[in-house]
Order: structure tokens, then sequence, then C-alpha cells
């Protein structure tokens, strides 16, 4: 929500030299999770189209969820849809 107010603030570092993005990764968290859990699709597209096919794209979070079952609890029926077709088209 404060980023939406001051995007600027994303690449702010706090006292320890991180940025909101280090602290997410530290809590288990990666790019596409933060896309996932706030529902942020024109972000997660984005992402999807730098990172697509690497190891964050499967990486599951601290407690073991993917991008897939994240989108699916959070009933992210676009990103559902975009890791549905991708994943059928690239086994």
């Amino acid at each position: 929500m404060l980023l939406e107010m001051n995007p600027d603030q994303a690449l702010q570092f706090d006292n320890n030299g991180y940025t909101p993005l280090h602290l997410a990764a530290i809590n288990g968290n990666n790019v596409f999770h933060l896309t996932i859990r706030f529902k942020k699709f024109d972000a997660f597209k984005f992402v999807d189209g730098i990172l697509k096919g690497t190891y964050l794209f499967y990486q599951p979070d601290k407690f073991g969820n993917t991008i897939q079952h994240l989108a699916q609890m959070e009933g992210f029926h676009q990103a559902c849809l975009s890791l549905f077709l991708f994943l059928s088209t690239n086994q």
C-alpha cells in the first residue's frame, strides 16, 4: 500500500542496508511470491517476462508453497491461468 503512494520507497535502504525486497527474501519470499500474495498481476507479468523459467519461478516459500499453490490459495485466478498455461506448455 505504501508503494502505491510512493514507488521510490522500494529502492530505499534501511539502516542495515536492506531494501524491502531484501527483507522479503530474508523472510522466505521471492519477488514472485510477493506479486501473488498482493495480487499484483501487472507486476507478476512483468517479473514473469524477465524471470520465467528461472529457479525463482519454481522456488517454494518458507512453508513449501510454490507460486501456483499461493495463487490458488489466494484465489488469484489471473495468475492461476497464466501459470497453468506456462506449465502445461513447458513440461
